[in-house]
Order: structure tokens, then sequence, then C-alpha cells
């Protein structure tokens, strides 16, 4: 068996996957992303509908405000939660 062969076979097989990956992660993806993980989901959704639908941007600030809303209640909730759980875990670490 040649080397050379399946050395051919395999690229070819492979040929334009690097291109569909970075059509699939663009700028616009990774920022739909990171505000999906860091602020919540109805911010990315939002984001999205105003990019691709200029006819319902009303609707993208209202789940803007949703998320702003979602975001302070967890950001509250863990601000409430913090000061209970040092005060947990410095009584299991003494």
């Amino acid at each position: 068996m040649n080397y050379n062969y399946h050395h051919r076979k395999i690229i070819k097989k492979f040929e334009g996957k690097t291109d569909e990956f970075t059509k699939l992660f663009s700028d616009s993806e990774i920022k739909i992303l990171l505000l999906w993980a860091i602020i919540g989901p109805f911010c990315a959704l939002g984001y999205i509908v105003w990019l691709k639908y200029p006819k319902l941007r009303l609707l993208s600030l209202i789940f803007f405000l949703a998320n702003m809303i979602y975001f302070v209640g967890q950001l509250g909730g863990i601000l409430y939660i913090l000061p209970k759980a040092n005060i947990i875990l410095s009584r299991l670490f003494v």
C-alpha cells in the first residue's frame, strides 16, 4: 500500500472542512455565544433578532429588557448567597 495514496485520500475527505468551521464561527457568532454564556439566553436571542429581522427590533428590545431583569435577579441571588456560603465554608475548614 502506498502511503501517499492514503494520505491524499484522508486530505480529500477533510477538504473544505476548515472553511465550514471558519464560516460557522464568525465574529458575530462568537459575540452571540459570549452574550449567551455571560449575560443570558434572552440577550443572545435579542441580538440575533436585531441583526436578522429589522422589522422585529421592538421585540429584540423586549428581549434585552427581560434579560436585564433576569441578569439582575441572578446577580442579586449570587450576592445574597455568597456571604452565607463564606460562613459555611469557614466552618468546614476550621
